[in-house]
């Protein structure tokens, strides 16, 4: 968020102020300033970055590649729900508890920036995206019925004679609960979505349900659990009746084409998994390097308010539970959760952007409690 918030910015200062983000060179100046202040320099160098999750961390990162002086202010810890954190009771006591994550943690073929990202964090041996790792095989599984397990690699990897004999069952099985003509209408909607152009994706797909699109209603049970609730809960972790028709498609195509090694990174495959645990293996290289670059961490403080003063805003209010203080910088980055945003944003904010009123309109749904019961419907897994 920039203190350029007057609510008359046109296309060209837009692209303006985007250049001036993205311009600088390279080379930050390590300096220790007082907490309570991100240093202010000529030019508009200055950054405070509040949240120290995946978002904050990259644009941290990107910031100090240009010669900005950055300082991330964090409530909790570095990495966000990225963070792996240790399971109680898992060790012997004194010891590190083994490590958990926050709901699943894969790697699409089809991202392209954080991939970037990876390869720009070194580590011992190379660089973090060295320690992605190609996922074998694709599970499903279905309380009373067969698993099926699908090859994510030429030769296919990780399918034994009794997971073949498996999928072979369960593909019989569906062949025989799902009728026909079903199969065949879903078939032929998929069709539709991928010959769409552009302009109907995103001006009539974008407005539709998938389970809409697909009619899901006036199908059979099987149908439902098939072609909307499983399959949509697996690519995005939503809800057949909130995620529009191009998120779900534009999905399903790019994991497609990252099945054929046409992904948006270059080493594409489906799916990738970290070899460690995120921090061990990501976040602590992350950190390290950022510090490198001069980027100054103060964790234990969460942002409170954001101050206006002549339709800009000139200050944040930060606290650690004791105390609290104000940061000024020339710039401001808002890296928190969206709830917690719409609740700093206040009238003379919104007066001096309307825009910003977008932001209490979002919908958020967490990802890791999508998936239903155990004994209720499909839960993937990947090996």
């Amino acid at each position: 968020m920039s203190k350029r918030t007057d609510g008359r910015v046109t296309r060209r200062e837009f692209l303006r102020d985007a250049a001036i983000a993205t311009a600088a060179a390279a080379g930050a100046v390590v300096v220790r300033q007082p907490l309570g202040r991100a240093a202010e320099e000529p030019g508009g160098r200055s950054v405070a970055i509040f949240g120290a999750g995946v978002a904050g961390l990259s644009a941290a990162h990107e910031l100090a590649e240009r010669g900005f002086r950055v300082t991330v202010y964090e409530r909790d810890h570095i990495g966000g729900k990225a963070w792996s954190l240790g399971v109680p009771g898992s060790a012997p006591p004194g010891g590190r508890g083994l490590p958990g994550e926050h709901g699943f943690r894969f790697f699409p073929g089809f991202y392209l920036n954080l991939g970037d990202t990876m390869r720009r964090i070194p580590t011992p041996d190379g660089t973090v995206y060295d320690r992605l790792v190609r996922a074998s095989t694709y599970r499903m599984s279905f309380v009373g019925r067969p698993d099926l397990t699908v090859p994510l690699s030429l030769p296919p990897q990780g399918v034994t004679p009794e997971t073949f004999v498996e999928s072979l069952a369960a593909v019989l099985v569906e062949a025989y609960k799902l009728p026909p003509q079903e199969a065949l209408y879903f078939a032929s909607k998929l069709f539709v979505y991928l010959t769409s152009c552009d302009e109907r994706r995103l001006g009539q797909w974008d407005y539709v349900s998938w389970k809409d699109f697909i009619r899901e209603d006036r199908m059979s049970a099987e149908y439902r659990m098939v072609a909307s609730r499983s399959l949509v809960r697996n690519l995005a972790a939503t809800k057949a009746d909130q995620a529009s028709t191009h998120a779900i498609g534009l999905v399903g195509e790019a994991s497609m084409m990252s099945l054929m090694g046409r992904g948006n990174d270059h080493d594409a495959t489906f799916d990738r998994v970290l070899d460690g645990p995120t921090s061990e293996v990501w976040l602590d290289s992350w950190t390290e390097l950022l510090q490198r670059l001069g980027v100054v961490f103060r964790v234990g403080w969460t942002l409170e308010s954001l101050r206006m003063e002549g339709g800009r805003i000139s200050n944040a209010l930060v606290s650690d539970g004791a105390q609290t203080r104000p940061v000024t910088a020339d710039w401001f980055i808002a890296a928190i959760p969206l709830e917690r945003m719409a609740a700093l944003l206040t009238p003379e904010m919104l007066a001096a952007d309307p825009r910003l009123a977008g932001i209490t309109r979002l919908s958020l749904r967490s990802m890791y409690p999508i998936f239903p019961p155990i004994g209720d419907r499909a839960r993937p897994s990947l090996k």
